[in-house]
């Protein structure tokens, strides 16, 4: 698809952490959180995102339309973390730009193929990264600590050569 507004994307700058937790934290609560256990959810809030972003400021990239936040991806080493687009946005090719810049970087970094968890059941997400030409390698199952107690996930792990 091609990208119908003036979106810029750039490395993460200090001043943009809270916008970033914030844009993390709805999304996360609005795709994430009904595939999982209802514990992870509650330990989830805004300062559980700021700090996740903070720790990964430094790989991570946002997509800016104007002054405005709509997406980010952040990655370690040849693992891609997260990446989210606003629900305003989707469809617009912001989330193919993140993905292949992403790529690009963690590439420069010296990983030469990449890997990624997808949850079970989120299919928007896995049909995104298999057209982004990702391929599902296993379903897996994911441990979560949570104060509550540990948690499984069940999750694609997704693999890019």
């Amino acid at each position: 698809m091609n990208v119908t507004r003036e979106i810029a994307i750039a490395v993460l700058d200090s001043a943009q952490i809270e916008d970033v937790a914030r844009l993390f934290h709805d999304i996360w609560h609005e795709t994430q959180a009904r595939l999982q256990d209802p514990r992870i959810a509650r330990q989830r809030d805004l300062g559980f995102f700021r700090r996740r972003i903070t720790r990964r400021a430094a790989r991570t990239l946002v997509a800016m339309d104007r002054s405005r936040c709509v997406g980010f991806a952040c990655w370690t080493d040849d693992k891609l973390n997260s990446l989210f687009v606003d629900s305003g946005f989707r469809g617009e090719g912001i989330g193919g730009l993140l993905c292949a810049q992403a790529e690009q970087l963690m590439g420069r970094c010296g990983a030469s193929s990449f890997r990624l968890d997808c949850l079970d059941g989120n299919h928007a997400a896995k049909r995104f990264y298999e057209a982004q030409g990702w391929r599902a390698e296993a379903l897996r199952i994911l441990d979560n600590e949570t104060a509550d107690g540990l948690c499984k996930v069940a999750a694609w792990k997704m693999v890019k050569p």
